[in-house]
């Protein structure tokens, strides 16, 4: 069995975040208040995918990815 990706694992984890965001808004925040109906199916869609977005990108690992110095084609 092959370990999970990183930026896999990061990215789920972004997602769980987005939809505890979503239930705090529709808990706390929209709860009876006035809010177009168009409004919430963006924030359900957008809150899971700017997490996993976020995290994915930061579970790359940008400092160990860095490009090393170019070679030379004649060897």
């Amino acid at each position: 069995m092959q370990p999970v990706d990183r930026v896999i694992t990061a990215a789920c984890v972004g997602a769980a975040i987005g939809g505890l965001i979503i239930w705090a808004l529709q808990t706390y925040v929209f709860n009876g208040g006035d809010v177009p109906g168009a409004l919430i199916p963006v924030i359900d869609i957008a809150a899971p995918l700017l997490g996993a977005l976020v995290f994915g990108w930061l579970g790359q690992g940008h400092a160990e990815s860095s490009p090393g110095p170019p070679s030379s084609p004649g060897g």
